[in-house]
């Protein structure tokens, strides 16, 4: 040591502890740039020739180091002191070059201890330095601008009492530092002197200006900057974050517990796949590695909620560079989950089938052209089955749509247990399916799932706590054999499957060249069947029906005859069924109608006597409610009274919809016409029928009349609806009669009428009327 005074000694102790502690301000804490002004003035004060009385030296050097303790902390105010103090003993130092670092470095140590005090005891000043705050800390600019109660009202609301302090010093200083130039200028004995200090303070307080306005401006761009990066931040309304390079959350956004569920202080200093649960965890992590080497990502990413539920996200994420060096990365996930959400509901809609939940038309074209795509490629092949359930139509009107749609789901499910994975199964809409296999051999392969499904649809289907019993019509195409285009493909699966729906139903059917042929000639069927009505191809004939009882002939029923310029004479077994197909027989039956009933009125017109006109009517005519209108319209436009026409309906008409058929018919019986049910016994027969419907005469099928002579059962069955339909008040017609015995059998049962080839074929209205009733013994 250098004097033997401990308290001397215990100061310079105390001044190397503050130099070291300067030394450390300016190592890591210290921002020079912000006091290099401060430091300059209080080193500058020392150096100017003007001497300065001592107080008021201490004065300006104590408000400069006050204001750096206050504003910068203890480092700071320890460069003002350091250098202030090194420039006083470099000035009045004998000798220049031989200071007295001793006592310099104890100064140190005694301005070190009291502005460690100074510091701390700023923490502890009292609340009524407020007013004393907004007195003095505005400029006369301020207090003219916003008025002095502004300044009071605005001081008191600061909450934090230290800030309150800091203001009040640091607005402090430019009156002090005015007072001390102000003190140097008057205390100069010669003008000279003062006009120096003058010129010298304003130098100084140019300088000041300057750099505090500059420093000032910074502060206020780098605050703005701070407060729109915050804003940008904590206001985005998608999630953000920050990540060091060990991919460790540094930092996120409010958003974070918005949409996650999770804290920013749970998730913090953890890395992202640890503090986050992420779905797709490789893909990340790839794409995080791609972001570290400088490279900005975007990506989806799925990560579980806290509660545990799945949230989609868009990440949009690059590199944090700093001085060119990656240090870390940020990310913005924005929540896509709703989108997501939204986007398989409209998919879902577009592809999938509402009633059943298999992919429905469109997905199946879609399938089916990257099925060919795949097959052209490879040069392997396919198979498509075109299923069509043939009693769905009945079980749908007569029980319901709702009924219907459980069946159809009952039905898509056994489709699905019974094919393999490796096929695609499709509604395409009403009761027709598709199922496309994407492995198959041969047509066996094709044949052998087409059983399995007709063995699957066998079991019974409950529908409303009843059996019902359905089978399928299957069609098989196969690529490239049966077409190498989706149009082609399906066309001739369809094809196939009515080929097997003609054949009785529930059975299946490959597409094969002969089947082609069969398709050719009904498509040639189709296009001249639509000629011939335009055309006048159609013809009718009348075949006569038999009053047993009179013995004469009081009724014909008009049937359809087609001689074609280009087919040839096509049977109506032929022609009727295509032209149900194709719903051509709306407009032929309308002009058999029609037709019918112009010749009942001209043969009325001739003098024969009215007799009974009878006209089949098709299912197809029933679809629609116009049947009630056109038999009106025909029946005013041809003059015909409706007791001389009879309506021919089939018991598959009466299957369709119960309540509505039963609506057509008393509206049709209403017109004053008369109703027959044609062919009873051979299809769904119910004795129901005959109880409900307004039937007048009840007509036996042939089937039952060929047989009757040598079947004991067909007798029973003929007697059994003699004596029912007249028990009901109905007439009752046999069909069929071809020999004399059949009819002297008829008679004797008490059978209304007969018509057959024994009493006459069916005849063209010239010879009827030279055959028949030119013999006046068969006119009624």
């Amino acid at each position: 040591m250098k004097d033997n005074n401990k308290l001397t000694n215990t100061l310079y102790v105390i001044g190397i502890a503050g130099i070291i502690h300067f030394i450390y301000y300016l190592a890591l804490d210290g921002d020079w740039k912000l006091i290099v002004p401060f430091v300059v003035l209080a080193s500058f004060a020392q150096l100017v020739p003007i001497v300065l009385s001592g107080s008021a030296a201490f004065v300006g050097n104590g408000i400069i180091n006050l204001f750096l303790l206050i504003e910068y902390g203890i480092g700071a105010s320890l460069i003002a002191i350091i250098s202030g103090l090194l420039t006083f003993f470099v000035v009045y130092s004998p000798n220049k070059r031989k200071i007295n670092w001793f006592r310099f470095i104890c100064n140190i140590g005694m301005f070190y201890i009291s502005v460690t005090i100074s510091y701390y005891a700023t923490f502890y000043i009292p609340d009524p330095y407020r007013i004393l705050h907004a007195i003095l800390c505005y400029t006369v600019y301020e207090l003219s601008s916003v008025g002095f109660n502004w300044a009071i009202e605005r001081s008191l609301k600061i909450p934090n009492r230290r800030f309150q302090f800091k203001s009040f010093i640091k607005l402090l200083l430019p009156f002090f530092l005015g007072m001390t130039m102000f003190l140097k200028i008057i205390m100069q004995q010669l003008y000279f002197n003062q006009l120096v200090e003058i010129a010298f303070a304003i130098i100084i307080l140019m300088i000041i200006n300057r750099y505090t306005n500059t420093l000032n401006k910074q502060n206020r761009l780098l605050e703005e900057s701070n407060q729109r990066y915050k804003s940008l931040f904590e206001q985005n309304p998608d999630l953000v974050f920050t990540l060091d390079n060990e991919h460790r959350l540094t930092s996120a956004n409010p958003m974070l517990e918005t949409i996650l569920g999770y804290k920013e202080s749970e998730v913090l200093d953890k890395p992202f796949d640890q503090a986050l649960h992420i779905l797709e965890l490789d893909r990340f992590q790839e794409k995080i590695m791609q972001m570290q080497s400088g490279i900005p990502q975007h990506f989806p990413l799925t990560i579980y909620h806290k509660n545990g539920m799945l949230r989609e996200f868009d990440i949009t994420s690059g590199p944090t560079i700093v001085d060119n060096v990656v240090v870390g990365g940020y990310g913005i996930a924005k929540d896509r989950t709703a989108d997501k959400e939204a986007e398989r509901i409209i998919h879902r809609m577009a592809y999938f089938d509402s009633v059943t939940g298999l992919p429905n038309r469109a997905y199946f074209y879609k399938k089916l052209s990257e099925l060919i795509q795949t097959a052209e490629e490879t040069g392997g092949g396919f198979g498509m089955l075109y299923l069509d359930l043939d009693q769905f139509k009945n079980i749908n009107d007569t029980q319901g749509h709702l009924s219907g749609d459980n069946l159809l789901v009952q039905v898509s499910r056994r489709l699905l247990e019974t094919v393999q994975s490796a096929s695609f199964i499709s509604r395409l809409g009403g009761d027709e399916f598709t199922v496309l296999l994407s492995h198959v051999k041969g047509p066996e392969d094709c044949n052998r799932v087409a059983r399995m499904i007709r063995q699957a649809l066998s079991s019974p289907f409950v529908l409303n706590g009843q059996d019902v019993y359905i089978t399928t019509s299957i069609g098989i195409s196969l690529f490239p054999d049966s077409g190498t285009d989706s149009q082609t493909l399906v066309k001739n699966a369809d094809a196939a499957m009515y080929k097997a729906k003609d054949s009785g139903g529930d059975s299946y059917c490959l597409y094969s060249a002969e089947l082609q042929k069969a398709i050719e000639d009904r498509l040639t069927l189709q296009t001249n069947l639509r000629k011939a009505l335009e055309k006048k191809e159609f013809k009718l004939v009348y075949q006569p029906q038999l009053d047993l009882n009179a013995g004469a002939i009081i009724g014909v029923e008009a049937l359809i005859r087609w001689d074609s310029p280009e087919l040839g004479e096509v049977p109506p077994t032929r022609f009727i069924p295509e032209a149900e197909r194709c719903m051509l027989i709306i407009p032929i039956g309308e002009w058999v109608l029609r037709e019918a009933c112009r010749q009942s009125v001209e043969w009325q017109k001739l003098g024969y006597p009215p007799i009974s006109m009878s006209v089949n009517l098709s299912s197809v005519q029933f679809q629609g409610d116009d049947i009630v209108n056109t038999v009106r319209t025909v029946l005013y436009e041809t003059g015909l009274s409706p007791r001389y026409l009879e309506l021919e309906i089939t018991e598959g008409i009466l299957l369709q919809n119960t309540n509505r058929t039963m609506r057509i018919l008393r509206e049709l019986k209403d017109l004053g016409v008369r109703i027959s049910i044609d062919d009873f016994g051979i299809g769904y027969s119910s004795l129901s029928y005959l109880k409900h419907f307004p039937f007048d005469t009840l007509k036996i099928d042939r089937s039952f009349i060929q047989e009757m002579m040598r079947e004991q059962k067909d007798r029973l069955i003929i007697g059994t609806l003699i004596h029912l339909a007249h028990n009901l008040e109905m007439k009752v017609v046999a069909e069929g009669v071809e020999t004399e015995e059949q009819m002297e059998s008829l008679t004797s049962w008490s059978c209304d009428l007969a018509q057959g080839y024994f009493i006459s074929r069916p005849l063209s209205p010239s010879h009827l009327e030279e055959g028949l009733w030119i013999n006046k013994s068969m006119l009624a």
